[in-house]
């Protein structure tokens, strides 16, 4: 707090002193202006000084400010010219006595520049209400305002050397009509542009994050203003309930109050939308220079395949040049992810809440989990943003079946298995002869065969289980190695086992050492394994790509460094609701099975209990069930 109040005092300093400049300045131009209207005597429009180079400079700065204050002056009515109240005929009164005397006294310079700050400080406030801590914010307003223009003069020379580059590329093109020298030097100056570019690039980023850190800083004076306001209303509106016959003046300052809080809400309602354009411009500006580089990128790839093709030996100096694009484009995507490292965290955070759900919808139900194939998909990304629509869930769709005695198929009670034309992934009975875990002369011996129990079907749980978070393509390439689109991963057999043991209820042993100590399996204990499943993923990946990554395949993970950055935040959102033990948090739990609304009798039974969560499992189990999802029409008109 005592940091944020000397930035604000230092803040006023400047603008005070800004003041005492603008009063030097109005002070000669108004001796100026008397001068040559005649309406001072010959002998002292002579004795009359030229304004100095740094006054010059002065006027020019603040051309603007001192003809509204001029304005301001002249129209507002005059009342007594000794009255130190009326800033206005002050500073009148001393500007006709420094002219008279043609003496440029500091003192009196001051006592304008205060009677000029005490004068704009009474009509803001008359306005709007606003303090010292929203004056602050409206001069790092106007230094947003300085940042913009040097973004927009660098963005257009970023453009123009965009347009540079698009020439040289067609030049080079026709290559083969210039001596070797001729298209050594296109070659380099092709590189010398993309090296500027990059350099723009990386200064706009930097003005972005100035800027950034700017609105931040306005944002937090404007909810400490508001804060201090909302506290004068309470004590306000206190006062007036009091008093049985509130006075008119108590309720006019309540309405001017509203007013100001109003008012202050719009202002920072207007600085988020701005914070928000920002992230976009940077994404914009980010992706701008990685479709350059990659164009240039696929372009040599497209030599070096025709030169394996015609088994020659590789330019080095292309495979160098090759080798330079990557780690630029690289270091762009660690930039670009790197704005996104909330959005990655919460991705993954749902991936884990969504698995939770997925296991207290399946608790007790005695069926047989299987994945399926991805049909559905709720979002979608953007080629020109370099965005891919990424499922939060680890299972969008599941292969959903009931073991029933085959010659009793007829009798099987249809409660929670409403097999439908609507289910996209029914499989025969035989399916259980491709089952992997399923031996043949078990089936033999049971005579069991499966019927699609689709509960999820229709509830609106399998709509959540189908949304997408709009994230770079980088981060759809990391889920793939989660997700075994790359290559086999034995991370989502193992969390189709644990779905399939919690549906079962199976007693297992958590101990290797007490084989014989066995639990009953329940969500609670799925979503413990399931952390240790993931952790293992997570090692897998750092022992990969990170402790020994001269092993990696580049066409698996073209760019090193972005990837172990999506690693690491889709690390820390996944484990944001483990203890370091990756056991799950209890507030987690609390959260999620809305423990909260238990009663006192409840939470000591919860304690005593050794395994308190499953009856609550249940009850989720239930609302999931229920929940059905809602049409499209309804969703449009919410």
């Amino acid at each position: 707090m005592r940091s944020n109040n000397k930035t604000i005092l230092n803040d006023v300093a400047e603008k005070i002193t800004s003041y005492v400049e603008s009063a030097k300045t109005y002070f000669y131009s108004a001796a100026t202006n008397m001068s040559q209207k005649n309406e001072l005597p010959q002998s002292e429009q002579k004795a009359i000084k030229p304004i100095p180079t740094p006054f010059t400079q002065a006027a020019l700065s603040t051309k603007n400010t001192t003809a509204n204050l001029t304005t301001e002056l002249a129209a507002k009515p005059k009342k007594k010219p000794r009255d130190r109240t009326d800033y206005a005929d002050n500073v009148t009164a001393s500007l006709m006595l420094m002219i008279k005397t043609k003496s440029l006294d500091t003192n009196m310079l001051y006592s304008i520049a205060a009677n000029l700050a005490g004068y704009v400080s009474d009509t803001v406030k008359s306005k709007l209400g606003l303090t010292v801590a929203v004056a602050s914010a409206e001069m790092k307003a106007s230094e947003i305002v300085e940042i913009n223009k040097k973004i927009e003069e660098l963005q257009l020379k970023l453009t123009n050397l965009f347009d540079e580059k698009r020439q040289l590329d067609a030049a080079i093109e026709k290559e083969s009509l210039l001596d070797k020298k001729g298209q050594l030097l296109l070659h380099k100056k092709q590189v010398d542009i993309v090296t500027d570019a990059n350099d723009l690039v990386n200064t706009i980023f930097e003005l972005f994050i100035i800027k950034h850190q700017k609105l931040i800083e306005n944002i937090d004076l404007l909810n400490e203003e508001l804060k201090l306001k909302k506290q004068s209303l309470n004590e306000l509106q206190r006062k007036i309930s009091i008093e049985k016959n509130s006075t008119n003046k108590l309720i006019d300052e309540k309405k001017s109050i509203e007013k100001i809080i109003d008012n202050l809400c719009v202002m920072r309602k207007k600085i988020f939308q701005q914070t928000d354009q920002i992230v976009n411009q940077q994404h914009e500006l980010i992706e701008s220079l990685i479709e350059v580089l990659s164009t240039d990128k696929k372009k040599i790839e497209k030599i070096f395949a025709e030169q394996k093709k015609l088994q020659q030996k590789f330019d080095p100096n292309l495979e160098e040049r090759c080798d330079h694009l990557i780690n630029k484009i690289d270091d762009l995507l660690v930039k670009k992810i790197d704005l996104t490292a909330d959005l990655i965290k919460e991705h993954a955070a749902r991936r884990v809440d969504l698995f939770f759900l997925l296991m207290c919808a399946v608790y007790k139900k005695n069926l047989i989990i299987k994945k399926g194939e991805t049909v559905k998909q709720h979002g979608k990304g953007s080629e020109a943003r370099g965005t891919h629509a990424c499922h939060d869930s680890l299972f969008p769709n599941l292969l959903i079946f009931k073991e029933v005695d085959e010659n009793d198929t007829n009798k099987v009670s249809t409660e929670n298995i409403e097999p439908t034309s609507g289910y996209l992934n029914w499989l025969p009975s035989f399916i259980i002869s491709a089952d992997k875990t399923t031996s043949q002369s078990s089936i033999n011996k049971t005579k069991k065969k499966l019927v699609p129990a689709p509960i999820l079907e229709g509830t609106y749980l399998e709509d959540v289980l189908n949304i997408t978070a709009e994230l770079s393509s980088i981060i759809n390439d990391f889920d793939g190695h989660l997700e075994g689109r790359f290559q086999y991963t034995i991370d989502v057999n193992e969390c189709i086992k644990i779905l399939n043991q919690v549906s079962k209820a199976e007693k297992i042993s958590l101990d290797p050492d007490k084989p014989d100590m066995k639990v009953e399996m329940d969500p609670v204990i799925g979503l413990n394994m399931f952390f240790k499943t993931m952790n293992s993923f997570f090692n897998h990946i750092e022992r990969e790509y990170q402790i020994r990554p001269q092993y990696f395949d580049v066409n698996k993970v073209p760019y090193l460094k972005a990837f172990n950055r999506v690693a690491k935040y889709e690390r820390m959102g996944t484990f944001s609701a483990a203890k370091n033990d990756l056991t799950v948090d209890e507030q987690y739990l609390y959260a999620q099975l809305m423990l909260y609304k238990i009663t006192t009798l409840e939470s000591i039974q919860l304690k005593l209990s050794s395994q308190p969560y499953q009856a609550y499992c249940l009850k989720i189990q239930d609302e999931i069930l229920k929940s059905k999802s809602l049409p499209v029409k309804s969703l449009r008109k919410k």
